[in-house]
C-alpha cells in the first residue's frame, strides 16, 4: 500500500507547508520560516535520507513548536530524539511501485 504524500503538518495550532529543495545553501540541511508569518514553511534539502532526514525533520518541527528556544537546545534534542526513534526501528516507508 502506497503512502500518501504529506504536504503540510500542523504544529502547536499552526499549519506549515512541507517542501524539499536542492537549492538550500551548502551549510544548511533545512529551515523553518518564522511562525508569525502567514505562509509558514518547513523545507529540507532534497538529498537527505535515512536517519539524517528524520533528524532534520525533528529539528525543524522543534523550531516550529518552540520558536524562541535556543538553537543548541533544539539541535541536541533533535539529534537525541532521531537517534532514539531510529534505534526503535522507525523508518520512512517508500511508495510501492504497483
Amino acid at each position: 500500500m502506497a503512502n500518501k504524500k504529506v504536504k503540510s503538518v500542523k504544529l502547536r495550532g499552526k499549519r506549515f507547508k512541507l517542501t524539499k529543495s536542492g537549492s538550500i545553501s551548502s551549510d544548511t540541511r533545512g529551515f523553518c520560516t518564522d511562525v508569525t508569518e502567514p505562509n509558514r514553511r518547513i523545507c529540507l534539502d532534497s538529498k537527505l535520507q535515512g536517519e539524517e532526514e528524520l533528524e532534520v525533520y525533528i529539528h525543524e518541527f522543534l523550531h516550529a513548536c518552540f520558536w524562541d528556544m535556543d538553537e543548541s537546545a533544539i539541535e541536541e534534542a533533535g539529534e537525541d530524539i532521531a537517534r532514539a526513534l531510529w534505534r526503535l526501528g522507525y523508518r520512512k516507508q517508500e511508495k510501492s511501485k504497483e
